[in-house]
């Protein structure tokens, strides 16, 4: 038995209109199963949620975009759930389309290196098969708890991949200059050389520790001194790296938190990139229920492809929130 699909499409993410039309082509060929929402502005997705949920009795959701624009949905539906705005969340399942695709890459979507899944590939794959036979993969993405600096008011958003310090900051840089997979390795290389040599200044200049109180599960760390903090659900991040030490419970995430110069960092690259670190003060990493943190003077962090901006002093609470079912590849 067919089921109802909504789609939510951010045409200005990598993929733009060029991948996407083809999946537009076959969504006007099911008229009457499949609905949706097209927007250039993720921010004012959740009215387009609360129609598609509530309105059009969608069985499961399509996210064409990047991590941003699934950390959007994803965060706008558990936002209106708890408002009592949709009285469920559907099953989730990403295109791809987007830059920065973790989360999808996660989820096995997007096949291997040479030969990537097209949009197109996977939404008529998941149209022949039944729901029921949707692989479903449960997840708690993370609960962050902080003030917001820009609207001094205390905010609550949820996403995968939450990170803070000299990663965030080569983030930004990536994201700024145009994302892609060869501009995000670029812009690692440059990190590297200019922790060890100072050069370039513009990529030196973000590789440093920051002073942050730090606590996992409520036991204070004994180092404030991080390079770059990590909390995830998913076992890898942007580009396939997987830091992560331990074996999480179903109410636990991982956590790392690197309080080293730089240059070590640069030099220990290859251990950070597959988790192979010492087991020193130095090099917090494992599975926690709860992190929290009170940053001196960081001012910003990254959540699955956005940035916000955070009150210095003030804490930042990373738990667990509420349950949502997200499609894997089958």
């Amino acid at each position: 038995m067919s089921y109802k699909i909504g789609v939510v499409a951010n045409l200005l993410s990598g993929g733009g209109y060029g991948q996407f039309e083809e999946v537009f082509a076959e969504i006007e060929r099911q008229q009457g199963r499949v609905f949706y929402y097209f927007t250039d502005s993720v921010t004012k997705v959740s009215g387009a949620l609360i129609t598609l949920v509530e309105r059009d009795k969608v069985d499961a959701l399509f996210v064409y975009g990047g991590d941003g624009t699934l950390h959007k949905v994803v965060d706008a539906l558990i936002y209106e759930h708890g408002r009592g705005r949709i009285s469920r969340i559907p099953p989730i399942l990403p295109l791809g389309g987007g830059t920065q695709k973790s989360l999808f890459q996660w989820l096995g979507w997007g096949g291997s290196f040479l030969h990537q899944e097209k949009p197109i590939q996977i939404f008529r794959k998941a149209l022949r098969s039944p729901l029921e036979h949707l692989p479903i993969r449960k997840r708690q993405p993370l609960q962050i708890k902080f003030v917001n600096r820009l609207k001094d008011r205390e905010e609550t958003h949820y996403g995968f991949i939450f990170i803070m310090g000299s990663m965030n900051r080569v983030i930004q840089l990536y994201d700024s200059s145009g994302a892609s997979v060869s501009s995000g390795l670029k812009h690692i290389g440059l990190a590297t050389m200019g922790s060890i040599t100072g050069h370039p200044r513009s990529h030196a200049e973000l590789m440093s520790q920051f002073r942050a109180q730090q606590w996992a599960d409520g036991k204070e760390l004994e180092r404030d001194d991080p390079l770059a903090i990590v909390c995830s659900v998913t076992e890898s991040l942007l580009f396939g790296v997987e830091p992560f030490l331990g074996h999480p419970e179903s109410n636990q995430f991982y956590a790392a938190s690197y309080a080293v110069p730089p240059i070590v960092g640069a030099s220990m690259v290859p251990l950070f990139w597959r988790g192979k670190v010492p087991r020193l003060p130095r090099f917090f990493n494992q599975p926690v229920f709860s992190f929290g943190l009170t940053p001196e003077t960081e001012d910003s962090f990254f959540i699955d492809g956005d940035f916000y901006q955070n009150e210095p002093g003030k804490p930042l609470n990373v738990d667990l929130g509420p349950e949502v079912s997200l499609i894997s590849r089958f």
